[in-house]
């Protein structure tokens, strides 16, 4: 399978002020991308993009640092990732 990762912007997903991104989360899938932190937070990045994930997850995922390429389903709320489900080189991962 190709790497893939869905191609966000985040102009388009970034509310106004006043506006909600939208209305709850939705489902979101990625492969050959990696979990990076920078500072206090983890980030889900691949192909030149990086998404935060929700502060709630950020010591339950940080297992999944140190793998270079991981499938992962969660869900996107326009701001925040949460991870629901990941394949590693070593197996599956769930928080």
């Amino acid at each position: 399978m190709p790497c893939e990762i869905a191609q966000l912007r985040h102009d388009r997903l970034a509310p106004s002020p006043g506006q909600t991104a939208m209305l709850g989360a939705f489902p979101f899938y990625a492969s050959c991308v990696s979990l990076r932190q920078a500072k206090d937070r983890l980030y889900l990045t691949g192909d030149g993009l990086a998404l935060p994930l929700s502060e709630s997850i950020t010591d339950i995922a940080s297992p999944l640092c140190p793998f270079d390429e991981i499938g992962i389903f969660g869900t996107w709320d326009g701001r925040h990732y949460t991870p629901l489900l990941a394949e590693t080189a070593l197996g599956a991962w769930t928080p």
